[in-house]
């Protein structure tokens, strides 16, 4: 399972890449993050997690390997769309 390490342009930070079972998200700047999406690439979402702190970290250790998105939400509005 890989992912894209950095979100930059949005101020969100998801790493490592590859990851096992963790992705650690670190939020920068003034982005207030409050929720993340993971869907399958059908578009079925596999979860939906609340990002409260600057660094998180979200166990997707129950996921089977393969491709995956997270879709990343501040104050409600989608500002970031990324594979993993």
């Amino acid at each position: 399972v890989g992912i894209i390490q950095y979100v930059q342009e949005s101020g969100i930070h998801i790493y490592p890449n590859p990851f096992i079972d963790v992705i650690h998200i670190r939020k920068t700047g003034v982005v207030i993050t409050e929720t993340i999406w993971i869907s399958d690439f059908s578009g079925k979402k596999i979860g939906e997690y609340q990002i409260k702190d600057e660094d998180t970290l979200i166990d997707l250790s129950e996921l089977d390997s393969g491709m995956y998105i997270v879709h990343i939400f501040s104050s409600g509005i989608k500002i970031k769309i990324s594979k993993f």
